[in-house]
C-alpha cells in the first residue's frame, strides 16, 4: 500500500500540469534531484563547525552598526557608481568579476527557485491529503523541503564566494569606508524577505472565498499566533546571518556556513508551520472534500509552474534533467 501511494503521489506530481511538456514519469524524483546536487555542489569539504566557536567573532560583528543592505547588493551598487568610487584598473577587475560569478550566482538563484516550486507543489498535496495518508504525504513534502534548503545552502556558499571576490579587490581604504557606512548611499536598502506567513492568501487564491468565513477567520488568527513566535526566531537568524556574512574583514566560509545552519533550523520551522497552516484552513474554511477540492489545487500547481517556466531560465540545466523542457 505504502508503495503503490508514493506511486500515485509521484504520478499526480508529473501529470499535474500540462507545463510538463516533455516529463519522463516514474523514479524517485527527490532521490535523483539529490543526486544530481551531489554532482553540482560548490563546495565538497567537510561541514564547518557550530556557531558555537565564533561567538568572540559574532560578538564583535554584533557590537558594529546593521548594515543596510547585504553585501551584494554593495557589489552591483559599486559597480554602479565605479567610476567615482574605483580607480580604473579594479573597475576592469570588477568587470571580470561580475562576468565570472554572475552567471553562476543566477544558476543558483534559479535553481533553488525551481526546487521551492516543487516544494509548493508538494505542500498542495500536503494540504489536500486525507487523514489516513497525511503522515506519509507530511514526510515526502518533508523531502521536497530537504532539497529546498540544500539548494539554499549552495547558493549560500556561491554568495559568500561571490562577495569574497569582490573584497579581494578593494584596498583597504575602501573596505573601511563600506564597514564604516560611508557608502552606504551607493546602495539601496534591502534586508531581504520578511517571510510573513500567507498561508490565507495562498489557500483563497486557489480555492476562492471561505464557504465559512468565521471558522476561517478564527483558524486564520489562530494559525498566525502560531507562527509568531518562530518567526521571531527566524527573524533574529537572518539578521545575525546577514550581519555576519557582511563582515568580510573578520568572517570565514566556514563562520558563514555555521550561522547559515541556524538560519536553516528557523526558516524550516516557518515553512513547516505555513504548510500546517495551509492544511488547516482548506479544512476550516471549505465544506468541499478533497477531491472537490483538487481541480482548483491542481490549477495552483499549474500556476506554480507558469512562474518556475516564465522566471527561472538560469536554471534550464535542472529543468532539462528532471524532464520539464526537452533538449
Amino acid at each position: 500500500m505504502k508503495h503503490f501511494f508514493l506511486a500515485l503521489t509521484l504520478w499526480s506530481f508529473v501529470i499535474g500540469t500540462s507545463s510538463f511538456a516533455a516529463v519522463q514519469p516514474g523514479g524517485d524524483l527527490p532521490a535523483r534531484l539529490a543526486g544530481y546536487l551531489e554532482q553540482h555542489r560548490v563546495r565538497a569539504e567537510k561541514p564547518a563547525g557550530a556557531l558555537e566557536k565564533f561567538k568572540e567573532t559574532v560578538a564583535v560583528v554584533e557590537r558594529r552598526p546593521d548594515p543596510p543592505a547585504s553585501f551584494e547588493y554593495f557589489i552591483f551598487g559599486i559597480h554602479l557608481h565605479r567610476a567615482g568610487l574605483l580607480a580604473p584598473e579594479q573597475a576592469k577587475r570588477w568587470e571580470e568579476m561580475l562576468a565570472r560569478q554572475s552567471p553562476v550566482r543566477r544558476r543558483w538563484h534559479d535553481e533553488r527557485n525551481l526546487v521551492r516550486c516543487l516544494f509548493e507543489r508538494a505542500r498542495w498535496d500536503y494540504a489536500l491529503a486525507d487523514d489516513a495518508h497525511a503522515a506519509l504525504v507530511k514526510c515526502e513534502l518533508e523531502r521536497w523541503l530537504d532539497l529546498r534548503m540544500a539548494w539554499m545552502f549552495e547558493e549560500e556558499i556561491a554568495s559568500h564566494r561571490f562577495c569574497r571576490d569582490a573584497w579581494q579587490i578593494l584596498t583597504e581604504e575602501q573596505r573601511r569606508k563600506i564597514l564604516a557606512g560611508e557608502w552606504d548611499g551607493h546602495v539601496k536598502k534591502s534586508t531581504g524577505h520578511s517571510y510573513e506567513s500567507w498561508a490565507d492568501r495562498i489557500v483563497t487564491r486557489a480555492l476562492g472565498k471561505p464557504q465559512d468565513k468565521v471558522a476561517f477567520d478564527r483558524t486564520v488568527a489562530a494559525q498566525k499566533a502560531a507562527y509568531a513566535t518562530p518567526h521571531e526566531r527566524y527573524t533574529a537568524a537572518a539578521t545575525r546571518h546577514r550581519r555576519v556574512s557582511f563582515a568580510l574583514d573578520v568572517n570565514s566560509e566556514d563562520m558563514v556556513i555555521a550561522s547559515w545552519r541556524e538560519v536553516d533550523r528557523a526558516f524550516r520551522e516557518i515553512v513547516q508551520a505555513e504548510a500546517e497552516a495551509i492544511r488547516a484552513l482548506c479544512r476550516a474554511g471549505y465544506a468541499s472534500s478533497p477531491a472537490e477540492m483538487a481541480p482548483k489545487a491542481d490549477q495552483a500547481k499549474a500556476a506554480i509552474w507558469r512562474e518556475a517556466l516564465a522566471r527561472f531560465a538560469a536554471a534550464q540545466e535542472l529543468a532539462k534533467f528532471i524532464g520539464i523542457i526537452s533538449n
